[in-house]
């Protein structure tokens, strides 16, 4: 039985459909002064599928929470979790690289570690008030916006190591590839 369920809010629903229409419209001018008549039509099958990846996306998303697992649907991965392993709930608003700041809940197991991490893009911060209260667990979290690399150091093992030393790995990615076109280089040349 379903003890709280919370889908996308109509407000953020429609300020998806938005920017997407805006982007896709883009797309659409873009291919008409680049390649007339058939990047129009390019352009306007771009955005035919951005709208359907987008509708499908928000038509699937929600949070269900019953009395033995917390279910965090999205368009493609659907993530469970047993309830009784949750020990307590994490509410920071994230501050990305590039992007706007997200409220995110990130659930605790009993040593510590990441469980589940809720992105609020889609939901109102009442819902995710909602939420936390309803899994009655406690709850802690920075009293202001935080990046990655931040919450990284408050609480160790909620955010991924490449989003929180997001620098580090673009120039460990960088390095690796120039590494690699050096090496292809000296190949090249011996032969």
């Amino acid at each position: 039985m379903i003890d709280l369920e919370l889908r996308p809010s109509p407000a953020r629903r429609r300020l998806a459909y938005v920017m997407t229409a805006v982007v896709g419209a883009v797309f659409a001018i873009g291919g008409t002064i680049a390649a007339g008549v058939p990047g129009l039509l390019i352009g306007l099958a771009v955005s035919a599928l951005m709208l359907a990846v987008m509708y499908g996306h928000l038509r699937r998303s929600r949070i269900v929470v019953t009395s033995s697992e917390i279910v965090v649907h999205g368009l493609v991965i659907t993530r469970r979790r047993e309830r009784s392993r949750a020990a307590s709930v994490v509410r920071a608003v994230v501050i990305p690289v590039r992007g706007p700041a997200v409220d995110t809940v990130f659930v605790r197991a009993a040593d510590d570690s990441r469980l589940l991490r809720i992105h609020g893009n889609n939901y109102e911060a009442e819902d995710l008030d909602r939420l936390v209260a309803h899994l009655r667990l406690p709850s802690t979290g920075p009293d202001r916006p935080v990046t990655a690399g931040q919450l990284d150091r408050a609480y160790p093992s909620l955010v991924p190591w490449v989003e929180a030393h997001p620098f580090r790995f673009s120039f460990a990615v960088a390095f690796g590839f120039v590494t690699l076109v050096v090496v292809v280089g000296i190949v090249v040349a011996s032969l």
